[in-house]
């Protein structure tokens, strides 16, 4: 079962782990020879080439006789004029090293009266002589400068797989998916004809599917979960509606004895949604306890985007964010809403002028690359999609490293390629998929596309070269991926799209480093 997940500080431990640790730098073994042992490889700045080109960290395998850098070279680096710097743990009479060119000719440089001359990394690995002062031991080190195949930390929308909505319909007018325990759980509808889908392995594309019997008037975007127990609202009577739950994946479904007017979204097991009172009043309740709250000024009663759900380390439980809506007044909100199970606060340091309606909030990670290549990962909120003011569907994408305080437009390798339509109303759940170093194929389920935006398609797989020597008691051949899955969406139109898009990072494809 692949555990769904919403990504705080709970979890970047282990996306820490996987996207910036190295084996150590210098690895003995029976083979070495102190009198041969390289102490230390590194690369002469050359800010034309890379700034902090001087600060690439390179493993040394002694027993292997292998050099290389564990964390690649941004995308598109140039390496074929790098100026190498050496240090021998003894005296040496020999170090040569030799490079290969295009043509398939090699050329051999004399390190010891030429240490200043430029070697061409870019044709494979570099092969290094070194004998000792006295001649009488001799080794060859293999040396690789590995650079990124693709832009590792690109949002890959352009390289993202995709695949029919979950249905048992063919042509689905209307869908809502939720996260009910570890079940991504799919309704769709199409006139009176309802579809339930769920799986715990969105990965591998395969749902179980089935027409149901849904209650008379039901409301499929309302739907919502918690840990054990779907909630839909049916038979609006133009303000209200009433509640609904199913406790075995919308298979059946029983009244609640409470009307409800939106339903939010979930923050653990409780369920926020809020209703109008017989004086007009509006209020906050918990569609799942009752339990009622106070409904602070200028919150929107309606077209939010979707609960996203994280944890902080001192926090008691689950808290939740969402943006835009529609107010009272009918007025786009402009705040980010937290909820920490009690309370609802406008986190928003400043308005939010690119609130929208419906849009799309994904609690995920980003990268920060320092000046000496360590890579730290950090929980971002993204916020994409959403109809405008204006009629339009808003395209860009904004994230928050604070958790709704502060945000900002994201970086170009995050936003939306020109070939991907912009949407609002889609759902994007989380959840990890465990990766192997030989990927299963999911034809017929996912269709991989390539949009032509940015980069190349290439299947997940270790980087090249990347097979550090390690003190892990077990070698890496699995390792756990989070993806985000964006389902449906409406165009201008309003009509609903019927694909489901899977997404990540680039790094978070390939094998982590041991």
């Amino acid at each position: 079962m692949k555990k769904l997940i919403s990504i705080g500080s709970a979890t970047l431990g282990a996306l820490l782990l996987a996207a910036s640790c190295n084996s150590s730098s210098y690895e003995t073994g029976e083979a070495s020879t102190p009198s041969v042992a390289v102490y230390k490889f590194a690369l002469s700045p050359d800010k034309n080439i890379l700034a902090n080109l001087d600060s690439v960290f390179f493993s040394i395998d002694l027993e292997n006789k292998r050099i290389f850098n564990a964390n690649p070279l941004p995308y598109g680096t140039e390496t074929k004029k790098l100026v190498p710097v050496i240090t021998i743990f003894d005296n040496v009479s020999v170090i040569e090293l030799t490079s290969r060119k295009a043509d398939g000719t090699d050329t051999t440089h004399n390190y010891l009266a030429h240490p200043n001359d430029s070697i061409n990394f870019a044709n494979g690995p570099v092969s290094m002589k070194v004998r000792s002062y006295d001649g009488l031991v001799e080794c060859t080190y293999s040396i690789t400068v590995n650079v990124s195949p693709v832009k590792m930390d690109s949002l890959v929308w352009d390289r993202a797989a995709q695949r029919p909505l979950p249905s048992s319909i063919s042509a689905p007018t209307e869908q809502k998916t939720v996260a009910c325990g570890e079940r991504l759980v799919c309704l769709t509808r199409a006139a009176s004809t309802y579809s339930i889908a769920h799986t715990d392995n969105p990965y591998n594309g395969t749902w179980e599917t089935k027409t149901v019997a849904m209650p008379a008037g039901t409301i499929v975007n309302s739907l919502a979960a918690t840990s054990d127990k779907l909630y839909v609202l049916a038979g609006n009577d133009g303000t209200n509606a009433e509640l609904h739950t199913s406790s075995d994946l919308g298979q059946t479904w029983q009244p609640a004895g409470m009307s409800l007017h939106h339903i939010y979204g979930n923050c653990g097991d409780i369920v926020p949604a809020n209703r109008m009172a017989a004086d007009g009043t509006w209020q906050l309740v918990d569609a799942a306890s009752g339990k009622e709250y106070t409904m602070p000024e200028g919150f929107p009663i309606e077209n939010t985007s979707g609960l996203a759900s994280y944890t902080l380390p001192l926090a008691s439980g689950e808290q939740a964010l969402m943006v835009g809506g529609t107010t009272a007044n009918g007025s786009v909100s402009q705040a980010a809403w937290a909820f920490d199970g009690t309370n609802w606060a406008n986190v928003a340091s400043f308005p939010l002028k690119w609130a929208a309606k419906e849009m799309t909030l994904i609690p995920f990670v980003n990268f920060i690359v320092s000046s000496s290549w360590k890579v730290t990962t950090y929980p971002t909120m993204i916020a994409m999609g959403g109809l405008q003011t204006d009629g339009t569907i808003n395209r860009t994408v904004y994230t928050s490293s604070d958790f709704g305080m502060s945000w900002q437009k994201a970086p170009e390798l995050m936003q939306l390629p020109e070939e991907m339509a912009a949407v609002y109303g889609a759902d994007a759940l989380i959840a990890n998929a465990t990766l192997t170093e030989n990927p299963e194929t999911t034809s017929g389920r996912w269709n991989e596309i390539d949009l032509g935006h940015r980069i190349p398609g290439a299947a997940i797989a270790e980087l090249p070269g990347l097979t550090p020597a390690s003190r892990a008691t077990k070698p890496i051949t699995e390792w756990e991926c989070p993806f985000i899955y964006l389902f449906g969406g409406h165009n201008i139109d309003g009509t609903t799209r019927n694909i489901v898009i899977r997404a990540t990072f680039n790094r978070l494809l390939y094998k982590p480093i041991q």
